[in-house]
């Protein structure tokens, strides 16, 4: 998820300078080192794609394994850019799909795995799962897996509404947690002074 409009960061943040590429690269590398089979970038129309490592473009390894999807309402709020990834999903006639953070740099390949991991463990019993989370403190965080059980329910939200309102209700969805004592792996990028404090001590 890469939509998203920066207005409290007064720029693009996903631009910024970070660990020798962009804020925004970070956590695309991370989600293509995992164990995903296929990442979908969820763009605004007008973005210039500039905060993409080039590496990223023309790696061999990398090329074929992401791709670019704009979503042409995500102005209208997170439920837009969310249904605009899911949608795409539903093409690939996918199981389940993992919702990242491009603002979150600290999230880990191992993060995402386990929650990989966990889905096909489920699979394995006759559980009708709608999601699995990450977790900090009993709070849902990013990463998160949702399965195609969810999809058609998460298409119809609008404006800043995201899969956490939907999920929230314990008596229609069925998920389970992944809970983390690390907050530092969910710490995201919104304002200067978040910047600020990740980049003071590089």
């Amino acid at each position: 998820m890469a939509a998203g409009s920066s207005n409290r960061m007064g720029c693009n943040k996903l631009s910024l300078p970070f660990e020798g590429s962009f804020l925004g690269s970070k956590a695309l590398i991370t989600a293509l080192q995992s164990k995903l089979d296929t990442i979908f970038v969820i763009t605004t129309p007008e973005d210039p794609m500039d905060w993409i490592a080039p590496s990223l473009f023309f790696n061999p390894v990398f090329k074929g394994k992401w791709t670019r999807i704009v979503s042409e309402k995500s102005f209208e709020g997170q439920a837009e850019s969310l249904k605009s990834g899911l949608k795409e999903a539903e093409n690939y006639l996918s199981e389940a799909a993992i919702v990242l953070l491009a603002d979150q740099p600290f999230i880990t390949t191992e993060m995402i795995n386990n929650l990989i991991l966990k889905y096909k463990e489920c699979s394995l019993v006759e559980t009708k799962l709608h999601y699995i989370t990450s977790s900090n403190n009993g709070m849902f965080m990013p990463p998160l897996l949702l399965t195609s059980h969810i999809f058609s329910d998460i298409i119809k939200l609008n404006g800043d509404h995201g899969a956490r309102y939907l999920i929230r209700d314990k008596d229609r969805y069925n998920g389970l947690s992944i809970d983390y004592t690390e907050t530092n792996f969910f710490y995201d990028i919104d304002t200067p002074n978040d910047y600020d404090e990740i980049t003071k001590n590089k």
